[in-house]
């Protein structure tokens, strides 16, 4: 009988954990264990304080955390105190019974990431899930920003399961703001479940969400929603709407476990997201799919960007083991603490230069005007803008602030130049029919050739009548245009079964130095409208892959910037080229043409010119001021040069 007993209880043990392993499936682990140990060195008298505020004594001064950097980078110093970062050992206050518990454990994505008993958000128990029970638990913690008590709110990816219980925080939150950094497939794996809905209105647990606008940018995504409490009071809190707007900036160029490729469009996309959040809204919910390596990057960023902002001084570390008190294993590589230090780097010689283009004139003015050691902030622009990056001859660039997928995606290609008939005429078939086929691959291309260059190109299009091939491709011309400062050839591709269409633009001359440079802009809208209706990228064709390419690659995404929020950032826009494709913009005058054609097509100064956006960037200006007393950030233009007359000595006479 009491082995029957004994085996009846083995049994009984085995099916449950049967069941468990059925029922909490969707639940796996993130990383090692081992390789991300628990962190938090306060006691718990400590965990609850209202602010994070941070040791002065401890932080870097800003003119001495760009040397500090280049040391660690010098004596491999980033592994010893990134291990020092993970080498905390937990407290016992640090635990997170709530996620463990078995009706708990299906809502986490992995089952090792898990949230801090006591940072984590509590749901309203007022309202029940889906199986009748009320629950208050989601996988997101409270976290500090720099001087600001829960700034923000660091989640997991929401799982299909948990996406009512996502948007009842962000309703009982306040929040008016998301940021999520992952794409919902990497690498053929789900990171994170769609939690909004494509075009018409969806449910959520009693939360109406419509998609309001959708704007798709090179680097990130903005979208706008509007939510409706459709159960009125059962979830309202006292005192608020019933109909909100909340505004999520998903960004797309970011690798899970890894880092982007560069610091700058991830800045400025931290600025953008940071400034979306009013005095009057709730925490910024920031997510990725685990919610602790990137979600922790940008977390410190952000607030290193608010300190510096305020004090010109940064301490990573401090801050950093602080919210790791909030939320177990936020950064979560050694790699991503790098990013954050060259990312910070990157601010401080770079500052913030976007301008409002109600501002762009006395802009340009302070750009010349003389520093000290006679040099200007244009010429300081000039040596950032030049450095770092290797040469490539083809690439691919995304620039921040214009359409992904269409007019934000260039290709850089040299044309190929006549073939000495010595070479043989097989060869100069080969070389036109290479180039051809990368054309033909993104259905939109620009040829254009500036007046500096003397040598004819090779013709890699076909002519009327004639055509190219190139394994199973054939290309065939099939209409001529003349259109504005171009020819237009309408391509047709043929592979196999397959037919599609390029339009080629040729610009023998552009920039034409015999034309007025406003009329510089007449090409760019022009493919800018065409590639809103094509899918792919668009290839730039010059003799060089460099400066007449990327003038265009440039003024492109300017004049996006323009449209989309009446702002500009000519350094950030020749910057990104110049990192994609070295050697682009080489001299001051490169720099000035960009400032002159953005000049020529704005109102004169004082003219009628968005009043309303003056107005909305006046009240922004406290967030948006770069660092006080930052040389390197005065340098570049992104604050006033101290003292001195503002003497413009170029751009003919400010355009």
């Amino acid at each position: 009988m009491i082995v029957i007993l004994i085996l009846l209880k083995i049994t009984i043990c085995f099916c449950d954990c049967i069941c468990r392993r059925v029922c909490f499936q969707t639940a796996h682990f993130y990383v090692d264990e081992r390789a991300c140990p628990h962190v938090g060195d306060l006691p718990p008298k400590d965990v609850s304080r209202p602010v994070c505020l941070l040791d002065p004594k401890a932080a870097l001064p800003v003119e001495d955390f760009v040397q500090h950097v280049a040391e660690l980078h010098r004596t491999s110093g980033f592994q010893r105190k990134f291990e020092e970062v993970q080498a905390r050992k937990a407290d016992v206050a640090m635990t997170s019974e709530t996620s463990n518990h078995p009706d708990n454990k299906s809502k986490n994505r992995y089952s090792n990431i898990l949230a801090f008993d006591h940072s984590r958000v509590r749901l309203s128990a007022a309202v029940a899930d889906k199986d009748g029970r009320c629950r208050d638990y989601i996988n997101a913690n409270f976290v500090d920003g720099f001087k600001m008590r829960h700034a923000y709110i660091a989640a997991q990816g929401p799982l299909k399961s948990s996406t009512d219980d996502f948007w009842r925080m962000i309703w009982e939150q306040n929040v008016g703001v998301i940021v999520m950094i992952t794409n919902l497939l990497e690498k053929g794996r789900r990171k994170c479940d769609q939690y909004w809905p494509s075009d018409a209105r969806e449910d959520y647990g009693g939360l109406a969400v419509a998609l309001k606008s959708i704007r798709e940018l090179a680097h990130y995504t903005r979208r706008t929603f509007a939510v409706t409490d459709t159960h009125g009071k059962k979830v309202r809190p006292a005192g608020r709407d019933t109909r909100r707007v909340v505004t999520q900036y998903h960004y797309t160029q970011w690798p899970d476990m890894g880092v982007p490729d560069h610091a700058l469009p991830l800045l400025n996309f931290i600025r953008q997201s940071s400034r979306a959040r009013t005095a009057n809204m709730g925490p910024v919910v920031v997510h990725c799919s685990a919610g602790v390596g990137r979600t922790g990057t940008y977390l410190v960023l952000d607030s290193m960007l608010r300190q510096m902002r305020q004090e010109d001084a940064v301490d990573v570390d401090g801050f950093l083991r602080h919210i790791r008190t909030q939320r177990n294993y936020l950064v979560q590589t050694q790699e991503q603490y790098v990013f954050i230090h060259d990312a910070l780097v990157e601010a401080i010689l770079c500052g913030d230069t976007e301008v409002a283009a109600s501002r762009l004139h006395a802009y340009v003015e302070r750009l010349l005007t003389p520093l000290r050691d006679g040099n200007t902030p244009l010429d300081q622009q000039l040596k950032v803008t030049c450095a770092d990056a290797l040469g490539v001859v083809f690439s691919q660039i995304l620039l921040p602030n214009s359409d992904i997928g269409k007019s934000s995606v260039f290709f850089f290609l040299r044309s190929p130049l006549s073939v000495n008939p010595k070479e043989g005429r097989d060869l100069e078939q080969s070389v036109k029919s290479r180039v051809c086929v990368c054309v033909c691959k993104c259905h939109i291309a620009v040829f254009a050739q500036d007046e500096e260059e003397e040598a004819e190109p090779c013709a890699f299009w076909p002519g009327k009548g004639e055509s190219l091939s190139w394994e199973t491709l054939t290309v065939t011309q099939t209409c001529e245009n003349v259109i504005c400062l171009a020819n237009e050839d309408i391509l047709a591709c043929v592979q196999d079964d397959f037919v599609a269409e390029v339009r080629l633009y040729r610009a023998p001359r552009w920039p034409d130095p015999d034309c007025a440079i406003s009329d510089t802009f007449l090409l760019v809208p022009l493919v800018r409208e065409e590639t809103s209706t094509q899918e792919g990228a668009t290839v730039l064709v010059d003799r060089y892959a460099a400066l007449t390419a990327g003038t265009f690659c440039a003024l492109s995404s300017l004049i996006g910037q323009l449209r989309d929020r009446r702002c500009v950032d000519v350094f950030g826009a020749a910057r990104m080229t110049n990192l994609a494709r070295p050697g682009t913009f080489r001299t001051r005058d490169h720099l000035e043409f960009l400032y002159k054609a953005l000049l020529s097509v704005l109102d004169e100064p004082g003219g009628q010119q968005d009043q309303d956006q003056v107005h909305q960037d006046d009240e922004s200006q406290e967030e948006s001021r770069p660092m006080r007393s930052a040389t390197n950030c005065e340098r570049n233009g992104a604050s006033a040069p101290p003292g001195g007359k503002r003497a413009p000595n170029g751009l003919d006479s400010l355009v």
